[in-house]
Order: C-alpha cells, then structure tokens, then sequence
C-alpha cells in the first residue's frame, strides 16, 4: 500500500467511525433457527441490532469481526496513521 492508498484508508476509516453507531459494540451469540435453513445471527449496538442472514449455519465469526473491528477503531487508526507518519520520514530520507 502507498502513502495515497494509506491516507485514503485513514479517512475511510475516520468517516465510517464518525457516521457508525458510537461503540462499544458487543455480540450476543443470539442464534434463530428459522425453516432448518436460514441462520440470523445478530451483534446488537446498543438500540440498534445487525443482523446477519445467510444459508449457513455459523455467523459467529463475522459478528465477532464486526465487534473487534468497531470497538479497537481508534487503535487501528493511530497505528495506521504512525505508519504514514513513519513512511514519509523514510520516503524523505536520502538513500
């Protein structure tokens, strides 16, 4: 990734965290089994539920992603934008 494709994912991800549903976020392993087929599993936001609908069984992992993701946002952040920092030392350096 480039320093461009770096600070454009830096402000992607600033926006998404600003429009998203404050954190933190949690999953409650909710799991309806509905017709032996459809499996929603469901991460709740406070009053607001996601809700993950497919024809397998087991969304637990992706609920799991989507909680990890939004509740360490700032960290993966910070250390993105140290990484652009650091990138433009280096970039500036004389070889």
């Amino acid at each position: 990734m480039d320093g461009k494709q770096l600070k454009a994912l830096i402000k992607l991800l600033k926006k998404l965290k600003k429009d998203a549903t404050p954190g933190p976020w949690t999953w409650d392993g909710m799991k309806i089994k509905k017709d032996h087929i459809w499996v929603p599993e469901c991460a709740t936001f406070g009053d607001t539920m996601i809700q993950l609908t497919d024809n397998y069984e087991n969304h637990g992992p992706d609920c799991l992603l989507l909680q990890t993701l939004r509740n360490n946002l700032d960290p993966i952040i910070d250390a993105l934008e140290r990484e652009e920092q650091y990138g433009a030392i280096i970039d500036s350096m004389p070889l």
